[in-house]
């Protein structure tokens, strides 16, 4: 009687750990452990006004607007880029959580001279609709470095 106690037991376990294992894990890598670099000058808040760098005044800008107030999810992002900074390939801004993961959205954005624009509805989260969203870019497969960690909230 013993062992097939034990014998339920492990194998209740191992279909835990075989439907539970791989989302834990996945939570464990998406949250990046704090560290002494990671302060309030590492992120820049689209809802306060653009992001900006590079200090001249033909630079980098990431600028973020809601199309309609009553629907705050409805955004428009405009980058603007000095001549000649973007490999090439197309331009795509990349949303993933910074609250909380909830994969990765990809943006496509559309050139127009030395910006790209794009339109969007933000993904919403049923569990924190005051989500906080990170924006990074990515030119065809390739990241761009961002001295700064531009973030959005999908209700504000």
């Amino acid at each position: 009687m013993l062992r097939a106690l034990l014998v339920i037991v492990i194998i209740v376990g191992a279909v835990s750990l075989m439907v539970f294992g791989p989302q834990y894990l996945r939570t464990l890598q998406s949250e990046p452990a704090a560290s002494a670099q990671d302060t309030a000058a590492d992120v820049c808040d689209l809802s306060g006004g653009p992001c900006q760098w590079s200090g001249s005044g033909d630079g980098w800008q990431v600028s973020l607007e809601r199309r309609n107030p009553d629907a705050p999810e409805q955004l428009a992002l405009r980058v603007k880029a000095p001549a000649g900074a973007l490999p090439e390939g197309a331009l795509v801004a990349v949303l993933s959580g910074h609250s909380m993961y909830m994969g990765e959205y990809p943006v496509p954005l559309q050139a127009n001279g030395d910006t790209y624009v794009a339109e969007f509805e933000a993904p919403l989260c049923s569990q924190d609709p005051d989500m906080a969203w990170t924006l990074a870019l990515q030119s065809g497969q390739q990241a761009l470095p961002l001295p700064m960690n531009p973030v959005f909230r999908t209700r504000h």
